[in-house]
């Protein structure tokens, strides 16, 4: 539908491996670029206008999370997108359920974990250097933050 998007995988070498396969099997090998690494340890890579983190922050603590989203930032073009998605909870936590109990089971099997509200990404998207984000629900617990680097070439 879209022949010139082209996307870059970055994940650890195991799911690349299975992607790669996946990507060869529905024929758009050209269009797929993958970086094997740990996101916490390794570059992103850098020149992207969309950073796309699925699933990701429930994993870690506020600080991990602060220095993923600036490593997304710094991965950006000026205009890029940042779209993050996850289990975000209302404000005083009073919901919803599922991403409640999710929460509880982060901490336990990471250590770290957590589910954050949209005042406590923000906070990280903001000390990052991108413009303020918006909110967006996909389904009652699964929740989209999306926020701008900056200085977009006119």
């Amino acid at each position: 539908r879209h022949p010139s998007m082209r996307a870059t995988l970055f994940d650890r070498p195991e799911v690349v491996e299975i992607a790669r396969e996946q990507v060869r099997g529905a024929g758009l090998t050209e269009r797929f670029a993958y970086i094997p690494g740990d996101f916490m340890l390794d570059p992103l890579g850098e020149g992207y206008d969309l950073v796309l983190l699925s699933n990701i922050i429930h994993s870690y603590s506020l600080a991990n999370n602060r220095k993923l989203v600036k490593k997304c930032f710094d991965a950006l073009d000026p205009g890029g997108l940042l779209i993050l998605k996850d289990f975000i909870v209302e404000a005083d936590r009073s919901g919803p359920p599922f991403s409640l109990l999710f929460a509880l089971h982060m901490l336990i099997h990471t250590g770290e974990g957590d589910t954050y509200t949209f005042e406590e990404v923000a906070s990280w998207t903001d000390t990052a250097g991108f413009a303020p984000g918006r909110a967006v629900e996909i389904t009652p617990q699964s929740r989209l933050w999306l926020a701008e680097k900056p200085g977009a070439a006119s």
